[in-house]
């Protein structure tokens, strides 16, 4: 069983998933698509978040991206930001970012255009929510 992130909808009709564990308790990095009448299909981007599990992925509608938030590997937890366009994978610097975490639930509200991020674990249980702009800075579209 995985335990990485899979996400789907919108613009584009396909799944992502990114990484996790596999049964040999191997950490992944790798990423997947599975269109609606395809088998999953592996992805091969220039570039891409670390190997990692127990992160969250959104598809922001607004934008027609699939954003990746957080995760872990063995004892080090992540607070970065990661966006795909379908074709690859972009670091986005977000002004307000949360800190590390996993197990955490990441959804996008298309009333307000952000992400909306509740709970997970970091050096302590969060029990606390967040909004952030993943893909904006001051109006600006950071990753095309």
């Amino acid at each position: 069983m995985t335990v990485g992130g899979r996400v789907g909808g919108g613009r584009r009709t396909v799944a992502v998933l990114f990484g996790g564990e596999n049964s040999a308790a191997t950490v992944l990095g790798d990423t997947w698509e599975r269109g609606a009448t395809t088998g999953w299909t592996a992805q091969v981007p220039a570039s891409a978040p670390s190997p990692r599990m127990h992160h969250a992925m959104a598809y922001q509608g607004n934008l027609g991206k699939t954003v990746l938030f957080g995760g872990a590997k063995g004892g080090t937890l992540y607070n970065e930001t990661w966006v795909w366009n379908g074709k690859s994978w972009g670091q986005s610097q977000p002004l307000n970012a949360p800190p590390p975490r996993k197990q955490h639930a990441l959804v996008h509200h298309a009333a307000l255009g952000k992400l909306l991020l509740f709970g997970g674990f970091g050096a302590i249980a969060q029990a606390d929510e967040a909004d952030f702009d993943v893909l904006q800075k001051n109006g600006q579209i950071l990753l095309s």
